[in-house]
């Protein structure tokens, strides 16, 4: 079941998303969930076998917000609110 995971040999179905997809992702995320929030930039984190990618996130006071996307799409917070 899970995206990505295989049987030795046989190959995934999901095509991992690109940096731009995720930077959408994030924003939409965004949007829902952290109202005046804003996406400052988002880096590719390579691994063993495919990219991720770390959205950094710029609140209405100045503080800073990390999300995590992994190569299927999935929005992942990571921590909390941290202040500069």
């Amino acid at each position: 079941g899970c995206p990505g995971m295989t049987v030795a040999g046989t190959p995934t179905t999901t095509a991992p998303i690109t940096e731009e997809k995720a930077k959408e992702l994030a924003t939409e995320y965004t949007g829902k969930y952290l109202k005046g929030f804003t996406v400052e930039r988002v880096l590719p984190s390579t691994g063993m076998h495919m990219t991720m990618y770390q959205a950094e996130l710029k609140g209405p006071q100045g503080e800073t917000r990390t999300l995590h996307i992994n190569p299927w799409g999935n929005v992942m917070p990571f921590g909390g609110p941290v202040t500069r």
